[in-house]
């Protein structure tokens, strides 16, 4: 039988969803954070799109982090240079969540050029990169139990898109002849790219295809997150908001440099 709704009364409004504020120290763990928390957390990137590390220590700043639910580093010294600020929003009551446990140990990289510390840019190597997508599922999780599920399922989706992304990084350099799979650089970071795509990268200068080659290692990796800025290689426009279009665009370049 069906029943009439009784006159004057209305649905329910739905729930409004009170987002976890979540402040990233860089666009990079920004990014990461957006695409697990989805639609139930708001995150701050303490790094512009253009501006590269070291972080300015500045009220502002501080300001920012006292006001966050989350704190989301690096860790690997990456924000050495904010440890007082950091401590004084953990002292504050903030939560924290470093994904330096996260990444197997083996598969880390020593510094360049004999320099102490590990080299922090991991993200460059997706499959390294999708071990921080566990601790950032957890830590969020906890703060939102209700929504854990979701929380999880959309960490079990950028492991498939980072999987995938590996796929396809590997595929363009498996293009270049083998006795040409090398770079020299003096961009450090590019030794997880080569990591993850058996490309050999050696640190110092070069003249072979020198205009590629400066354009390459200009490259701010941890800084190219503009959301407008497209700069277009081999008729293709990427994206340098994501992490998918940055590492795309820098095998590009290394294609272009080696081939």
């Amino acid at each position: 039988m069906c029943q009439r709704k009784p006159r004057g009364t209305r649905a329910p409004e739905p729930e409004e969803i009170v987002k976890l504020k979540v402040v990233a120290s860089t666009t990079v763990l920004a990014e990461l954070a957006r695409q697990i928390g989805g639609e139930y957390v708001e995150v701050d990137s303490l790094l512009g799109a253009n501006e590269p590390p070291p972080w300015r220590r500045t009220g502002p700043l501080e300001g920012r982090l006292m006001t966050a639910d989350v704190l989301v580093v690096l860790g690997l010294g990456y924000e050495a240079v904010l440890a007082p600020s950091i401590q004084r929003a953990l002292d504050a009551g903030v939560a924290l969540c470093s994904l330096e446990g996260a990444f197997p140990q083996e598969k880390l990289l020593a510094q360049a050029a004999g320099a102490e510390g590990i080299d922090p840019h991991v993200w460059m190597n997706p499959e390294l990169w999708s071990h921080a997508v566990g601790t950032l599922v957890e830590s969020i999780s906890k703060l939102v139990p209700a929504h854990a599920q979701k929380i999880e399922s959309n960490g079990f989706a950028r492991r498939f898109d980072l999987r995938e992304l590996l796929t396809v990084i590997q595929r363009r350099v498996s293009l270049i002849p083998a006795g040409e799979r090398s770079l020299v650089t003096s961009n450090a970071g590019l030794r997880y790219l080569g990591e993850a795509t058996a490309l050999s990268v050696t640190l110092g200068p070069t003249t072979r295809r020198a205009a590629e080659l400066k354009e390459l290692e200009s490259l701010q990796l941890d800084a190219l997150q503009a959301a407008t800025e497209r700069i277009v290689v081999r008729a293709e426009v990427h994206d340098l908001s994501t992490l998918d279009g940055l590492i795309k665009y820098a095998v590009d370049l290394v294609v272009l440099a080696t081939s």
